[in-house]
């Protein structure tokens, strides 16, 4: 596809309300529309330029390049269709040993790898609309109590898993003296 014929296709998918991404022969994302945006919660100008497998599942990644291949002998276009998951999870518990721990999971694609590190960091975000400081703050409030901790665990295509820990009993301050 040349220039020109990319920068129709871009213009007449952009206030569409059904989300396009498209991919080049190496698996890189070249269009990632509006629509996409809201439906992944990624803004495009962290999608565009790096490979799909950055924004879904290991499943679907498999279906895209499956149609690409395809494409690429046929020359026949063929979509990818996705259903939003419905039975999407998000589950919170508490337990109380030594330590009182607060757990909040879901079944979402996962935290991608490349950005685990940068996740607590302020104004980090992978959202067209947030401020990242969502969890910046939160990091720092949970740092700010003696023995508190904040943790996370993900997996690609599984979900992610927060979570936070605090003792039951507030740590003795020093006496007088010993510090």
């Amino acid at each position: 596809m040349n220039d020109q014929d990319m920068t129709i296709l871009r213009e007449a998918l952009e206030n569409t309300e059904e989300a396009f991404v498209t991919i080049d022969e190496n698996h890189t994302v070249v269009l990632f529309n509006r629509a996409a945006e809201m439906i992944f919660g990624t803004a495009r100008a962290e999608i565009l330029g790096r490979d799909l497998n950055s924004i879904v599942t290991p499943e679907c990644s498999a279906n895209h390049r499956h149609a690409l291949d395809a494409y690429l002998q046929s020359k026949t276009p063929r979509g990818i269709r996705h259903r939003i998951r419905d039975e999407g999870r998000l589950s919170i518990r508490s337990s109380v040993t030594d330590r009182a721990e607060i757990r909040v999971s879901d079944n979402g694609p996962g935290i991608p790898k490349e950005i685990r590190a940068n996740i607590f960091s302020p104004f980090f975000t992978t959202k067209g609309k947030g401020s990242g400081l969502g969890l910046a703050i939160s990091k720092r409030i949970i740092d700010a109590h003696p023995g508190w901790k904040i943790e996370f665990s993900s997996e690609d295509g599984r979900g992610t898993e927060f979570k936070i820990s605090m003792p039951l009993a507030r740590p003795a301050d020093p006496a007088p003296g010993r510090a």
